[in-house]
């Protein structure tokens, strides 16, 4: 469990988390900061480039506490459409295809983490249908596992947590 005390009732109730592409290393941000340079979301588009300080600290603060969290993390196959600018100023999805989340940027490197490649561009990641070569099966039959074996775990952790709360009190009396 956590050591750091912002987060140790956290790390006892949270048996499992699913990443759909999440960027942990960095994004291409490319057309999002030409797009919206010296707009208001211009710091968190420079936060999510890729080897970004930022998303390094959180990921580094993640994987401290994240060790009896089973994590998985499905990252796109597919490149996406980024962004341009049409002749009315809005912007739309119908530039150069890129990666927009490379699996090493999606995945965490953790020996709790399961990863699940899924078939779909950035925008389509979450989107799962229930075709036979989707990843909806696979996925959902891990969630609906998590769930199952997460009430036990989590009232097992509770008990430890205060057992040990109990003994502290013993000894410092």
């Amino acid at each position: 469990f956590s050591t750091e005390p912002a987060y140790r009732e956290l790390s006892l109730c949270v048996y499992s988390v699913v990443f759909f592409g999440a960027p942990h290393s960095g994004i291409h941000t490319t057309a999002w900061e030409t797009i919206y340079h010296g707009q208001i979301t211009e710091t968190l588009i420079r936060d999510l480039r890729k080897d970004s300080t930022f998303l390094l600290d959180l990921k580094q603060s993640f994987a401290r506490v994240a060790d009896n969290i089973k994590i998985i993390t499905c990252y796109e196959r597919r490149t996406t459409p980024t962004l341009q600018v049409d002749e009315h100023g809005v912007p739309k999805r119908n530039g150069k295809e890129e990666m927009m989340v490379e699996p090493s940027s999606a995945l965490l490197g953790l020996k709790n983490e399961e990863p699940i490649p899924i078939n779909e561009n950035h925008s389509m990641i979450a989107k799962l249908s229930d075709l036979p070569d989707s990843a909806y099966q696979p996925l959902r039959d891990k969630i609906s596992s998590h769930c199952q074996e997460a009430p036990t775990v989590i009232r097992v952790r509770f008990l430890q947590e205060d057992s040990a709360k109990l003994m502290e009190r013993i000894c410092h009396e």
